[in-house]
């Protein structure tokens, strides 16, 4: 594959599945349960609740996929998808402040709290629920140490692992740029951490403005061994 191959086009509604799905991957793929763990339960009943816990575990895995999809679009103004042969390989939101609407905000927090009540239900729900709770204050005091106010975001900037390193991501944070310039803009801003490849903005020289490390028992996947993830502010010129 190719970047010559990939085709640039506005998100659609119909896109949000494959979307939720990289999303998903990024943040909330973890380890499930082994099939050894079903094999070697006692008895059929335990196997049977052993495989109820894990799509539980699944299905609140793409609720919280869906949440953060919704946080993203609430203060999102422009979508580009990037997709090869009519998939989805990757994608890029960005928000230009002055552009978002209140009914925009309102209409994506009402479905989030749709989303957000059934995990309230499982411990793991709510464990993901807290987690992202957590990041939120963490992203606010990020905008804090930054110490100044952008009218640019890329609120979302991802690429399904099949299509990194083929110039997907590249493509798309360059239309994303092009769409601010056009816009009057001359500087951005991005929220990243240590489970993304912060290296990428450093590569295309991004400022880090601000930095944040928060420890919790459930931040061990793409973290470090004691359950650490660094979040950070970075600042870009268009």
């Amino acid at each position: 594959m190719t970047s010559e191959m990939i085709m640039l086009r506005p998100m659609r509604r119909t896109d949000f599945p494959a979307l939720e799905e990289l999303v998903r991957q990024a943040w909330y793929a973890d380890a499930g349960i082994e099939d050894d763990a079903v094999i070697a339960a006692s008895c059929e009943l335990e196997r049977k609740r052993i495989k109820l816990r894990e799509a539980i575990r699944l299905r609140n895995m793409h609720r919280l996929a869906a949440i953060d999809m919704h946080d993203f679009l609430s203060r999102t103004t422009e979508a580009t998808v990037a997709e090869r042969d009519g998939r989805v390989l990757g994608v890029v939101l960005g928000s230009l402040r002055s552009r978002v609407t209140t009914a925009q905000r309102i209409r994506h927090a009402i479905t989030r709290n749709c989303l957000a009540l059934p995990l309230l239900a499982s411990k793991d729900g709510r464990r993901g629920l807290a987690d992202q709770i957590a990041i939120l204050q963490v992203d606010e005091m990020l905008k804090q140490d930054a110490g100044k106010s952008y009218q640019a975001e890329v609120t979302l900037f991802v690429v399904s692992p099949e299509a990194r390193g083929m110039g997907v991501g590249r493509k798309l944070f360059n239309h994303m740029l092009g769409v601010f310039r056009n816009a009057g803009m001359n500087e951005y801003f991005l929220f990243t951490d240590t489970t993304c490849d912060y290296g990428f903005y450093d590569y295309r020289g991004l400022t880090r403005k601000a930095e944040h490390t928060v420890r919790r028992d459930s931040f061990t996947q793409g973290g470090l061994e004691d359950g650490s993830l660094s979040f950070f502010l970075y600042e870009g010129r268009c």
